[in-house]
């Protein structure tokens, strides 16, 4: 029980400090990339594609696609926090699209600080490919890695929670094209932290039934 409690506050913290600061101005300081991975996105060309970290807490996926971000400390990047309803040319994004990126970027944000994984860097990059072809229209991105081609085409299909929320985004305050406007990696939802207690606490209980059987 104090485990599940302990685990029940540091969840609560983690969701009232996010919500603190979505009400504030970021100003970021320090960027951190995975890799510098490509994919092919016609008619742009080859942008990197990977999962941006923010001042080593926000996990952070492009909308834009022709602009681009410094990397490394000592910056000084002013953002917004918005809902993410139009793509970095100005087009309108659907709620259900903009709900789909927003899923991709938490999903990112678990690969990125989860356990290290021989595939992370390319479930990275599929997941900030994913995210352009839905904001875009049209799955048009491609590596040329067999994997990272399949987890583009897998992350393309992912489904919106049904009547889910825009996604919320990272917006410069001006017009300077090293900062890129970005959909962020949410924590995960109560409803989902309440599974994954649910689940432990049954791993829990039939962990102490083989025990007494076994005794």
């Amino acid at each position: 029980m104090k485990l599940i409690r302990n685990f029940l506050m540091a969840a609560a913290v983690s969701l009232a400090g996010f919500s603190a600061a979505s009400a504030a101005t970021l100003v970021v300081t320090k960027v951190e990339i995975d890799s510098t991975a490509k994919v092919t996105y016609a008619p742009y060309g080859t942008p990197i594609s990977t999962a941006i970290e923010f001042n080593d807490a926000f996990v952070v996926f492009c909308i834009d696609l022709q602009h681009h971000i410094n990397v490394g400390p000592n910056q000084n990047l002013n953002y917004v926090f918005k809902q993410v309803d139009l793509n970095g040319a100005g087009g309108v994004i659907t709620q259900d699209i903009s709900n789909k990126m927003g899923r991709l970027a938490t999903l990112g944000r678990h690969i990125y600080n989860g356990p290290m994984d021989a595939f992370r860097s390319q479930k990275l990059t599929a997941i900030q490919a994913a995210i352009w072809s839905l904001e875009y229209g049209g799955s048009r991105a491609t590596s040329l890695d067999g994997y990272t081609d399949g987890k583009i085409a897998q992350y393309v299909g992912i489904s919106s929670i049904v009547g889910g929320a825009y996604a919320r985004g990272l917006y410069s305050t001006d017009s300077n094209p090293q900062r890129q406007n970005m959909v962020i990696g949410e924590v995960p939802e109560p409803a989902t932290w309440a599974l994954m207690i649910g689940g432990f606490g049954m791993a829990g209980a039939m962990l102490r039934r083989r025990r007494v059987i076994a005794a």
